[in-house]
């Protein structure tokens, strides 16, 4: 009989945000970009590998069921069922209750999903993790996993971000003091952008799921910041603006943008010379309105001085997709904004 501690970093992961945060396969599938399938597949497995001596004495097509059962991803009809399996076979009974001894500390309350007795099936139906209010701190293999997936699914690599056409919009547009209705640079001269580094955006405040990346590039002698995040999408006379900054008194606005509906962030923007001199670059909530200074409210901040550089095999995507812009004339343009 394995522990829990025994799984590998991606089934505690799985299993945590399941039993303590109370995911369902179809939700976990989503927040970490992964098909469905796979994530019950994991799921089974795991709790599989927590006693496989007495899991390999039940059916293969029941363990399943059973396995959906303990974790609270079955609706009435199919939990009713699989309870009234368990009234009538020891074999199930005895793995699920090997495999609730192993998670017990994780089931919010310790709450565990019933085990009927033998011969019934009829216990009433406890509390699951499905339906249980989420508890206490993600695992750090389940933390991990999270913000490796979601960052993943935003950016899908960095070339895509090189790629973004959206551009940053200048703070006084959106305030109204701008007469002129450009949009802030994009650095998009003669020349071809060369990767500077990434660095990853990571929440502020502790429980959020906003996860951003952002990539530093130069054209000649002019560096650029290209960015995509993922934040609760924006409300009327709302926008997300992007800072170098070291304090709300020290912090200079690179511009702002709103979210589409599903709370998408992006952009771009030129960035000066001395943009290493602040410690961080930071995404902000703020009003649309004339108030230039700081809201106080970041939402998203990475450390300039974590910027990672590119590997060998990023500056020859980054070539490759260079040539290829320039051989089929679409890497001239702004996309249409």
């Amino acid at each position: 009989m394995a522990s829990y501690e025994q799984l590998s970093a991606q089934e505690r992961a799985i299993v945590d945000l399941i039993v303590k945060r109370g995911q369902s396969y179809s939700q976990l599938a989503e927040k970490l970009g992964m098909p469905e399938d796979r994530v019950r597949e994991i799921a089974r497995e795991a709790l599989t590998g927590l006693a496989p001596v007495s899991a390999a004495a039940v059916d293969a097509g029941w363990r399943a069921q059973v396995a959906d059962y303990l974790l609270g991803q079955q609706a009435a009809v199919e939990a009713t069922a699989t309870r009234g399996h368990l009234g009538r076979s020891e074999a199930a009974r005895a793995w699920s209750r090997s495999v609730l001894d192993s998670l017990e500390h994780l089931y919010p309350k310790g709450e565990l999903p019933e085990i009927p007795s033998a011969g019934t099936g009829e216990a009433p139906a406890a509390p699951t993790a499905a339906k249980a209010a989420p508890t206490g701190p993600l695992s750090p293999e389940a933390a991990a996993i999270v913000r490796r997936r979601r960052i993943a699914a935003i950016a899908g690599g960095v070339l895509v971000v090189l790629a973004l056409a959206l551009l940053v919009w200048p703070v006084g547009l959106l305030g109204g003091d701008d007469d002129s209705g450009e949009p802030a640079a994009n650095g998009q001269g003669g020349g071809q952008a060369e990767l500077v580094g990434q660095l990853l955006l990571e929440p502020v405040r502790a429980g959020s799921d906003a996860a951003g990346v952002a990539l530093v590039t130069r054209t000649g002698d002019q560096f650029e910041l290209a960015l995509q995040a993922q934040v609760p999408p924006t409300k009327r006379n709302q926008a997300y603006e992007v800072w170098l900054f070291n304090s709300r008194d020290d912090a200079v606005s690179l511009g702002a943008q709103v979210t589409d509906d599903q709370g998408t962030f992006a952009g771009r923007a030129s960035l000066p010379d001395n943009y290493e001199d602040y410690r961080s670059v930071d995404i902000s909530r703020e009003r649309v309105d004339r108030n230039a200074a700081h809201s106080g409210t970041s939402v998203l901040r990475g450390q300039i001085d974590e910027i990672q550089r590119p590997t060998e095999q990023q500056r020859q995507q980054q070539q490759q997709q260079q040539q290829q812009g320039s051989g089929d004339g679409s890497g001239s343009g702004d996309g249409g904004q």
